[in-house]
């Protein structure tokens, strides 16, 4: 799915190490959704999302195979720019924009078939991002900026970012995570987490912001908007950009 215009997609494509391809269509075109971001390419889900920034909203989950999409339990609640995270059978929807003044605060937990309601984050926000397991997830973003980390019952606040901004993709777990480009502005700041602050890493070559941001701190993928690719292999603030690859 995405944006990539004036009108939304519902293209998917899965990435080997060297190249992108394409693979079947999700069932219902859209932007601005989130996703299990610690599951397997060949069983994630993704749910919620709008047909433009303000909306329409939606609440669709959709379940990939490897092979192909089936449409699942809707959400209880529409929305887009949601951080997301968790597995195929045990994801988190944190946040988001549902039209109605301010940011909600309400998480939703899935386990496979269904939706239930979670305990909510300690302050609403949305254009943010998550990663982790449904008991070991993280999600910071927003402005002012937020970012707490999830244990599957209870929320508690950690430091946010260096640098502000929102729109921010993230991977890893509550105990270890990567962060590359941020919103004002498309930029190349790049913070891992440790478990206990954020710190400086090798910067992007190619400053985005809202793309996409899988894999760990020591193998990490940063691709779009529009279409740049990066890796990055680990390491600290001392790396360079030298560690970069752009495909």
């Amino acid at each position: 799915g995405g944006l990539p215009g004036p009108s939304v997609i519902n293209n998917a494509e899965q990435y080997n190490g060297s190249s992108w391809s394409n693979i079947p269509t999700l069932g219902t075109a859209r932007g601005y959704m989130a996703g299990a971001t610690n599951a397997p390419y060949t069983a994630t889900v993704v749910f919620g999302g709008s047909t433009g920034a303000g909306g329409p909203f939606r609440n669709e989950t959709e379940e990939y195979s490897g092979s192909s999409w089936a449409e699942q339990s809707n959400m209880t609640a529409a929305r887009n720019y949601l951080a997301g995270f968790g597995t195929q059978t045990a994801a988190v929807a944190a946040g988001g924009q549902d039209g109605n003044p301010g940011r909600p605060t309400l998480v939703e937990e899935y386990n496979g078939s269904s939706w239930t309601n979670g305990t909510a984050i300690p302050t609403g926000a949305f254009a943010w991002g998550g990663c982790g397991t449904q008991t070991t997830g993280l999600v910071v973003g927003d402005v002012p900026g937020k970012a707490a980390t999830y244990n599957g019952t209870s929320w508690t606040n950690i430091s946010y970012l260096n640098s502000p901004g929102n729109y921010n993709k993230v991977c890893g777990t509550s105990a270890s995570a990567i962060q590359a480009g941020r919103n004002p502005t498309s930029n190349n700041q790049v913070e891992e987490w440790n478990g206990t602050s954020w710190f400086n890493s090798a910067q992007l070559a190619t400053a985005r912001f809202n793309g996409t941001n899988a894999g760990t701190t020591s193998s990490n993928l940063v691709a779009g908007p529009p279409t740049a690719t990066e890796e990055f292999t680990g390491g600290t603030e001392t790396i360079t950009a030298s560690t970069l690859t752009t495909s």
